[in-house]
C-alpha cells in the first residue's frame, strides 16, 4: 500500500470500505480508503447522545428483555408516540428543528417516590448502611417532612412553601435506549443507508493487537496488505453486517495509519481521542467466537439487566430538582435490584459454577488486558456493538453485567477455581478489570448536574450508587487500571490515559523520544499539581524496572524520584492495590493544604493529627479479651503480641523507627527467631539531600522526598 497517494496533514485521517465479497464468503477481504477532515468542534463527552450516533440496537443476537427499561417505555409510551407523530408533522411542514425541540414530556417529582416498592424502602431503612429516607409533600399548609429510619418515622409541618411546579423533559434528552421501537430489518436498513450517505460518517475498531500471530492478506485500493490473523478475521465477519454492505467507512489504527511512518504516527495519536469522539460508534471486535462464547454473553446479558446504569440519569435532562430527586429513587431501586441478584446467584451453587468456566474464558481474552481499550471503551457509548464470532451484543449488557458479578466475586472466584482447577491453574479473573473499565466509562459520559439543598427536594437519601458499586476516584481508577494493562511501549502507560473522558486534562505533550523517568515524572507532577495523590497506590520504593526483550533496561537513568511510581512495572514485580475509597480522619469535613512540588524536586503533603499509636502488634487484645477470637487469654506466648496501653517507644528517631520494624514485623518477633535490626527493615532516615533519602517529621504532619524532576 503506497500511503503517498493519501498524504495526511492537519486534522485529516483516512478511512476505509468494506467492499462486499465477490466471490462468496471465502474471497479475499478488499477495501478502499480515502481522506477525510475531522471537524474542529470536538463532540460533548457528557450528556445525550450526540446527533452523529449510529444506531446498532437492532443488531443485538437475541437482546434480552429489561427491567428498569421496559417500565419506562410503558410509562412514556402514549405519550412519546403522540409526540413523534407531532414532530414528523412539523419537521414535513416547516423543517424546523427548533420546534421538534420545543416537544417535551411533563414530570412530577413529587411522584417519584411511587417508584418504590415497601420492600425497597425497607431494604433501604434496614440494610448495612442504616441509612435514612426523607420526603416532603407540598399541600395548602405548607410542607410536611416525613423522615423515617429503621426505628420509624416522624412527620413535621414546616414553613409555608409554594409547591415545585412540573418539570419537562424535553424529547431530544430523552435516551433512545427508553424510546426504543424493535423496528423490522427494512426499516432499519432505510435508517443505515440515510447513515452511510451523510459525509464523514465513520466507525472506529477496537480490537486485540497480536503482533506474534499469523498475518493473511487483503487489498486496499488495489494493492496488497499484509494484517494480523486477528483483524483478517474481523474484517471477514464486518463484510456481513448490514452497515458495512451499504458502504459504511471504518476507522482501524493498523491501516489508516502508516505503520512504517514514526512522523504520522507522532501527528496521528495525539489525535486518537477526537478520532473516537468523532467515530458514529466504536465496533468492538472479540476474536472469533467459541462454543462457551455465547453462553457466557448470554448470562450476562440476562444479570445485567438488573442494573442498567441508564436508569439513573433517565431525567438528567429536565431541571435540578426533578434530575436529583429521580437519581435518588433510582439509585435506591438499583441497590435493591443488586442485592436481590446478589441472594439469588449465592443460593444456586450449580448454576454459578455451571457459568464459572465461561465466564472467566471470555474475560480472559486478550482483548480485555489491552491497554488502549481502556480509552476506546471509555470513549464509546453504551450502545457499542460487541462482536464475538457470529454473536452480537453491546457495551452496556458486558457493562452492567460485570458490576453486577462484583456482588458476588470471592463466590465466583471458588467457583472458577473448582471448574477449572483439574484442566489448568487459572490466572487472576479479569472481571474486575473489566468492572473498573465499566465505571470509568460512566463516570466520564455522566451528567453533571447542580446540588441542590436538602430542603428544595422531595426525596432525600444517602447516595447509594453515585457511577457504580465500585469505590475510588476515576483518576485512581484509571492509573491502576493502566498499570495493569499490557502495551507494547511503556510510554503507553501515561499516553494511553491521557485522552480518557472524565479525567482532568493534564496538558501533557505525547513524546516518544522523551526518557521513561521523565515521562513518568511529568505524569506524577501534572497529577499533583491537579490535588490528586491517588498514584501513592503504585508507590514501591524502587527504581526502575522496564526491560525490552533482550533484558536492558529500557530507562538510561533507572533512578527516579521515590514519589514518582514505575509505572510500567512488570507483574511480578506490581505491589498489591486495595480497593475503596478511604477517610482516614473519618467523615469528619477537613481542609488540607494542596500538595506541592518545591523547585528542588521535594513532594510536600500536610496532613492533620487524629490519633496516636498507643501500640503495635499482630492481634489486638481487645479482641482477645472480649472472645471474638479463638485464642487464649491465658496464652504464655501471645505476650509479645499484645498492645500495650500507653506507648512504648519515646518520640525519637531510634523509638519511631523500632516502632514501625514492630508494625513490619508484626507478632514475628515473639519467636524463637532474633529481632531483625530496625535498619533492615525501615529505610533509615537521613539530613542528608541525596536523591533517596526520606526526612520524616512527625511534629509539622509534613514529609519530602528529594528527587529532582529531570
Amino acid at each position: 500500500m503506497n500511503y503517498n497517494k493519501l498524504p495526511l496533514s492537519g486534522r485529516q485521517i483516512r478511512l476505509l470500505t468494506i467492499l462486499p465479497p465477490t466471490g462468496g464468503e471465502t474471497a479475499q477481504v478488499q477495501c478502499t480508503m480515502k481522506v477525510w477532515t475531522l471537524p474542529t468542534t470536538e463532540p460533548a463527552d457528557r450528556g445525550p447522545l450526540p446527533s452523529h450516533i449510529i444506531n446498532f440496537d437492532p443488531c443485538v443476537t437475541n437482546p434480552p428483555g429489561e427491567y428498569h427499561a421496559e417500565e419506562m417505555r410503558e410509562m412514556w409510551a402514549d405519550t412519546l408516540k403522540k409526540l413523534d407523530k407531532r414532530e414528523n408533522s412539523l419537521r414535513s411542514r416547516v423543517k424546523n428543528k427548533l420546534l421538534y425541540r420545543e416537544n417535551a414530556v411533563t414530570l412530577n417529582p413529587l411522584c417519584f417516590e411511587n417508584f418504590l416498592s415497601p420492600e425497597e424502602k425497607l431494604e433501604l431503612l434496614t440494610g448495612n448502611n442504616s441509612a435514612g429516607l426523607e420526603r416532603r409533600m407540598w399541600n395548602e399548609r405548607g410542607v410536611i417532612h416525613r423522615f423515617e429510619d429503621a426505628g420509624g418515622y416522624g412527620i413535621m409541618l414546616g414553613e409555608q412553601t409554594p409547591p415545585p411546579r412540573l418539570s419537562a423533559l424535553p424529547l431530544h434528552e430523552v435516551n433512545p435506549f427508553f424510546r426504543r421501537l424493535d423496528p423490522d430489518l427494512q426499516s432499519y436498513r432505510r435508517y443505515l443507508k440515510g447513515v452511510v450517505q451523510k459525509p464523514g460518517a465513520y466507525v472506529a475498531l477496537s480490537y486485540a493487537w497480536d503482533p506474534c500471530s499469523p498475518t493473511a492478506e487483503i487489498r486496499v485500493n488495489g494493492a496488497t496488505m499484509t494484517v494480523g490473523a486477528n483483524l483478517h478475521a474481523g474484517l471477514r465477519r464486518f463484510r456481513q453486517m448490514d452497515y458495512f454492505r451499504l458502504g459504511g467507512q471504518i476507522w482501524i489504527d493498523a491501516l489508516c495509519i502508516n505503520q512504517d511512518d514514526a512522523a504520522e504516527k507522532a501527528q496521528q495519536l495525539p489525535m486518537m481521542a477526537s478520532i473516537y469522539r468523532h467515530a458514529g460508534n466504536v465496533l468492538v471486535w472479540l476474536g472469533p467466537g467459541t462454543n462457551d462464547s455465547g453462553k457466557a454473553i448470554t448470562f450476562l446479558q440476562g444479570i445485567g439487566r438488573w442494573y442498567r446504569a441508564e436508569y439513573i440519569e433517565a431525567m438528567d435532562g429536565s431541571n435540578a430538582m426533578a434530575a436529583n430527586t429521580w437519581r435518588t429513587m433510582a439509585q435506591i431501586r438499583l441497590r435493591t435490584s443488586y442485592e436481590e441478584l446478589r441472594k439469588v446467584l449465592l443460593a444456586d451453587g450449580p448454576f454459578l459454577r455451571e457459568m464459572a468456566a465461561p465466564v472467566y474464558d471470555f474475560f480472559d481474552r486478550r482483548y480485555w488486558r489491552r491497554l488502549w481499550i481502556i480509552q476506546e471503551l471509555c470513549m464509546g457509548r453504551a450502545g457499542m456493538p460487541v462482536v464475538c464470532g457470529n454473536q452480537v451484543t453491546q457495551w452496556r449488557h458486558i457493562r452492567d453485567g460485570v458490576l453486577c458479578f462484583t456482588t458476588i466475586l470471592d463466590a465466583l472466584d471458588e467457583a472458577t477455581w473448582g471448574e477449572l482447577e483439574y484442566r489448568r491453574q487459572p490466572l487472576e479473573h479479569s472481571l474486575l478489570h473489566v468492572a473498573q473499565i465499566a465505571q470509568l466509562e460512566i463516570a466520564g459520559h455522566r451528567r453533571i448536574i447542580a446540588n441542590l439543598p436538602a430542603e428544595q427536594l422531595p426525596l432525600v437519601a444517602p447516595t447509594l450508587f453515585e457511577n457504580g458499586p465500585l469505590l475510588g476516584s476515576p483518576i485512581r481508577r484509571a492509573i491502576a487500571l493502566a498499570s495493569q494493562s499490557l502495551c507494547k511501549e511503556p510510554h503507553d502507560k501515561v499516553y494511553g490515559m491521557l485522552g480518557i473522558p472524565g479525567l482532568p486534562n493534564l496538558r501533557l505533550e505525547v513524546d516518544y523520544n522523551k526518557p521513561l523517568v521523565e515521562v513518568f515524572t511529568e505524569f506524577t507532577a501534572a497529577l499533583v499539581r491537579h490535588g490528586s495523590l491517588d498514584f501513592f497506590s503504585l508507590l514501591d520504593g524502587g527504581h526502575m524496572s522496564s526491560r525490552d526483550e533482550a533484558g536492558r533496561p529500557l530507562a538510561q537513568d533507572p533512578r527516579k524520584p521515590s514519589w514518582v511510581p514505575d509505572f510500567a512495572a512488570k507483574p511480578a514485580r506490581r505491589i498489591g492495590i486495595l480497593e475503596g475509597q478511604w477517610h482516614a480522619g473519618g467523615l469528619v469535613p477537613v481542609s488540607f493544604a494542596r500538595p506541592e512540588i518545591n523547585s528542588h524536586g521535594y513532594l510536600f503533603c500536610t496532613g492533620k493529627v487524629v490519633d496516636t499509636v498507643d501500640g503495635t502488634g499482630a492481634v489486638s487484645q481487645a479482641d482477645i479479651l472480649s472472645g471474638v477470637t479463638d485464642i487464649a487469654a491465658d496464652d504464655d506466648d501471645l505476650w509479645s503480641v499484645f498492645q500495650p496501653t500507653q506507648a512504648a517507644h519515646d518520640d525519637d528517631t531510634a523509638g519511631t523507627r523500632a516502632a514501625l520494624c514492630d508494625v513490619l514485623v508484626g507478632g514475628a518477633i515473639g519467636t524463637p527467631r532474633p529481632r531483625p535490626r530496625p535498619s533492615a527493615v525501615c529505610m533509615r532516615p537521613s539530613r542528608s539531600t541525596s536523591r533517596r533519602s526520606i526526612r520524616l517529621s512527625t511534629g509539622t504532619g509534613t514529609f519530602s522526598s528529594p528527587a529532582p524532576i529531570s
